[in-house]
């Protein structure tokens, strides 16, 4: 049926059908995906940790820090109600009543040598409700996050994305 309306309304770079099942996937969930992506040292997983009140994710300096998921989740959601890889992904469980039905997913970076980690962040990105998209003023303007965003914001109204420019005390005052 998706593709006789398609051809109806001749709708030129509509969703695949794979986008149209996450999408509803995505609208039967008990809860909302509200996801941190970003390059190498912006600071998603301090975010995180921030937003937690503890360590929940690894932040480190130099190469890659989080090359995995890392699914922070209320405990009364579980790791096969979400788009979690057992023995790759990693659950935080929770009982903290502001983020309550919400789960907050702490993506690979994007910009890793890894390339499995850019394809994990583009498959998280695609399923999320809410996409954090963290950045910093050194890599506001890279290239890499810009070519992963791109074809999705221009194909998914669904999604709220929300840009975060990240380590701005870094700057001097007159730079902000």
């Amino acid at each position: 049926t998706t593709q006789m309306a398609r051809t109806i309304l001749d709708l030129k770079g509509a969703p695949s059908e794979a986008r149209i099942d996450s999408a509803a996937q995505r609208m039967a969930a008990s809860y909302l995906s509200i996801l941190f992506v970003g390059g190498t040292q912006v600071g998603k997983s301090s975010l995180l940790n921030a937003l937690a009140g503890q360590k929940v994710s690894e932040t480190g300096q130099g190469a890659a820090t989080t090359q995995n998921a890392i699914f922070y989740t209320p405990d009364d959601i579980f790791e096969s109600d979400l788009p979690f890889r057992a023995g790759e992904d990693r659950r935080v469980p929770h009982r903290a009543t502001k983020l309550a039905r919400k789960v907050v997913i702490d993506a690979p970076d994007c910009d890793s040598f890894r390339l499995e980690n850019r394809t994990r962040s583009l498959e998280l990105l695609t399923q999320a409700d809410v996409v954090m998209v963290v950045t910093s003023w050194e890599k506001y303007n890279q290239l890499t996050l810009h070519e992963l965003l791109k074809p999705e914001i221009r194909g998914r109204s669904s999604a709220a994305f929300v840009f975060v420019v990240n380590k701005m005390e870094e700057l001097a005052e007159n730079e902000q």
